[in-house]
C-alpha cells in the first residue's frame, strides 16, 4: 500500500502530470490529441506523462481503432480525487483556455488524430 501511494506521489510530483490529473477530472475521458490540443503540448510529451500516469495506476485506457482515450482510474483514493478538485480550484483559468481548445477542434475522426 505504501509502495502504491509513494509512486502516484512521484507521478503527480510534475507540474504537467499534475494539470493533466485536473483536465481529466473536469472533462472525463479524452483522447491523446485532445489532451494535445487542450494543453498546446507536442503529442511525445503527453503520450510520455500519460504513460507514467498509467503505470502509477492514475488513468486507465482504452483503445478506439488508432485512437487511445485515458480517463481517471476510478478506483483512485480520494485523496487524489480532492487534489484534482483543487488544481481545477486553483487552475481555473487554464480549464477554461483547455475548455476552449477542445471547442475549437473538430470531432472525431476529422481532428488532429
Amino acid at each position: 500500500m505504501i509502495e502504491q501511494i509513494s509512486i502516484q506521489v512521484k507521478a503527480l510530483a510534475d507540474p504537467h502530470r499534475l494539470e493533466l490529473l485536473g483536465l481529466l477530472h473536469a472533462k472525463g475521458e479524452l483522447c491523446v490529441c485532445e489532451i494535445t490540443c487542450a494543453l498546446e503540448q507536442p503529442q511525445p510529451k503527453m503520450s510520455r506523462h500519460l504513460g507514467i500516469m498509467r503505470t502509477a495506476g492514475l488513468v486507465t485506457t482504452t483503445r478506439r481503432g488508432q485512437w487511445m482515450f485515458y480517463t481517471l482510474n476510478q478506483e483512485l483514493p480520494d485523496w487524489i480525487n480532492q487534489l484534482a478538485e483543487d488544481v481545477i480550484a486553483q487552475s481555473p483559468e487554464k480549464i477554461a483556455v483547455a475548455t476552449t481548445n477542445l471547442k475549437t477542434m473538430n470531432p472525431i475522426p476529422e481532428r488532429c488524430c
